[in-house]
């Protein structure tokens, strides 16, 4: 997130980009004039009058370059860095330890963002031969979860860390005894496709499988054109395993593979089959669903995976700044990996590798990053298989549409400071977080057409059936294909919350 200081140098800079090239290069008397394509090619010659002329239209580009590095020193010298140490219980220092953002939250007012899916929980650092981790760059408007793991240790928890303070110091229990018997282990080794050890790659369990009784019933008819009420039944007893969430309290939230690929979960309870997601940089991610308890080293195969390459244009002009973004279709759990993201390169080029192959996914830009330029649509395809290329070939960024619009409290009462609206995409992995004035108003630009959900959180309200959408409980859902002015969103009180007996 984008303090409004360096969002609006962002906007000035567009202004300033279109500014320069609405100067029209005049050549002199007599002189040819050569005019250029982005790639070099030329396009035009002319002559003209006696004019000043600035020598080439690349003192524009170097200009605007120059501005764009200086705001991105800005965003990051905004930022602040987490330091710390993690060390045993003998204050010996523990190496290697790998030290992730688990959950981010904001410090404060409310947000209905995703605890996980802020863009610092992807970083992860591992600590040197003295303990010491830095994680870098974070955003200074949010408190942090890390956990801390490290071979033979208890993986640990650190809440609320505000970045920037003081260094944290984090010391890690060895493991108990109880959860090394073989019942309460879950042992593996992950491998790349020629058999050798990945070392370094992460196993997270997402879910623990349940045996349920299930019963089928089949039926014979005599005549299977006719209904029989005296037909045949045939009914047979089984079970299947079905996937429910675990919790950190149950099982080890997350493992890392040691030089020999080899990994270690322990689980409070015996006898548990996991499933999980393992991610080893360049390589694919894999889901893994039959990680049981016991002596067995599951050998988990990990390939290389699928790349796409595409660009982005405006028009014939390729676009060097902006995000892309890849998400898949289908989302269950099991299925889903999360986001890919990357940046645009030298003339728009964009590529991103190690997708899962035989997948269907979207690819779209990222609304943020293209603020105060356009919007870029959706496009759908699908990976081939293992170690092919995919070319979605060019994006186009286009005029966004607008939305503005209020909060209003049914009820009367004020909105809360700080209070912030999420704008996210049905079908892209992306969101647009607006902060809320005093009087419940909001501004969003650049919105791809599309399927849009709209969420705020407000304790103690939801948002009401009144709305001339189809609402759930903290979201609102609809099509965005043309601009909208003053969308009024009605919150009720949530007569749901079960409010406190007043003491007598």
């Amino acid at each position: 997130m984008c303090s409004n200081m360096l969002c609006h140098a962002k906007k000035a800079l567009v202004i300033i980009w279109a500014m320069l090239f609405s100067i029209e290069d005049k050549p002199a008397d007599n002189e040819v004039a050569v005019r250029k394509s982005w790639n070099g090619s030329v396009v035009s010659r002319t002559r003209g009058k006696s004019h000043m002329m600035l020598p080439e239209v690349c003192l524009k580009t170097k200009f605007v370059l120059m501005v764009i590095i200086m705001l991105n020193g800005l965003a990051m010298a905004q930022r602040v860095d987490c330091k710390g140490i993690v060390l045993d219980t003998d204050r010996q220092p523990v190496k290697n330890a790998t030290v992730s953002i688990y959950t981010a939250k904001v410090k404060t007012g409310t947000s209905p963002y995703c605890p996980s899916c802020y863009a610092d929980c992807r970083k992860r650092v591992r600590t040197d031969e003295m303990g010491r981790f830095a994680l870098l760059a974070l955003d200074p408007e949010l408190l942090f979860k890390i956990l801390i793991v490290a071979q033979d240790y208890c993986p640990r928890f650190v809440d609320d860390v505000d970045p920037g303070k003081s260094p944290i110091n984090v010391v890690l229990s060895p493991l108990a005894p109880e959860r090394l018997v073989p019942s309460h282990v879950m042992r593996g080794r992950v491998v790349g496709s020629d058999g050798s050890p990945v070392a370094g790659a992460t196993v997270s369990p997402i879910a623990k499988a349940l045996a349920k009784t299930i019963m089928s019933r089949r039926i014979t008819r005599r005549d299977p054109n006719e209904f029989d009420p005296l037909a045949a039944t045939n009914e047979q007893v089984g079970t299947m395993m079905f996937p429910v969430p675990c919790t950190p309290n149950e099982v080890d939230p997350l493992a890392v593979t040691n030089e020999q690929g080899e990994f270690l979960l322990t689980a409070k309870a015996p006898d548990l089959t996991l499933w999980v997601t393992i991610r080893a940089r360049g390589l694919a991610p894999c889901h893994y669903r039959s990680l049981s308890a016991g002596s067995t080293i599951h050998e988990i195969r990990l390939s290389r995976g699928c790349s796409v390459n595409g660009s982005v244009v405006q028009g014939d002009i390729p676009m060097e700044e902006g995000m892309i973004g890849i998400v898949q279709e289908g989302r269950r759990l099991g299925v889903f990996f999360g986001e890919y993201t990357t940046g645009l390169r030298k003339n728009g080029f964009f590529r991103i590798n190690n997708l899962p192959p035989d997948t269907d996914f979207y690819v779209y830009g990222k609304m943020e990053s293209f603020q105060g330029r356009g919007a870029v649509s959706v496009r759908q395809f699908r990976t081939g298989g293992d170690g092919s290329d995919v070319d979605v070939g060019e994006l186009t960024l286009e005029r966004g549409h607008k939305l503005t619009g209020r909060i209003i409290l049914s009820d009367g009462e004020s909105i809360p400071y700080k209070t912030r609206l999420l704008i996210s995409r049905t079908d892209a992995w992306d969101t647009l977080i607006c902060e809320l004035d005093k009087e419940g108003r909001f501004n969003a630009y650049n919105l791809p057409s599309g399927e849009y959900n709209i969420h705020v959180y407000v304790k103690g309200y939801r948002i009401s059936s009144k709305n001339n959408a189809s609402p759930d409980k903290f979201s609102l859902k609809g099509t965005i294909n043309r601009d909208i002015d003053d969308l009024m969103v009605l919150l009720e009180p949530d007569r749901t919350i079960s409010k406190p007996k007043s003491s007598q």
